[in-house]
């Protein structure tokens, strides 16, 4: 890749990157299942930790 090292780390960190190589690995390239892991996993992880938080927020914004 072009950019430095240390941007490269943060694109990891975005969601939307693993499923844009995942959609084109699944769609045009036949991904091999331990790459499909190996993307998978940190959405299911963000998603996680979103629904916590969200839900959090929700149950003391309501009060119940």
């Amino acid at each position: 890749m072009t950019l430095p090292d240390w941007l490269q780390w943060m694109t990891e960190t975005n969601p939307i990157t693993h499923f844009i190589i995942l959609n084109k690995g699944l769609l045009l390239k036949d991904l091999p299942p331990a790459l499909i892991f190996r993307r998978v996993w940190p959405m299911a992880l963000t998603a996680m930790f979103t629904l916590a938080v969200g839900a959090w927020m929700f149950r003391r914004k309501t009060g119940s």
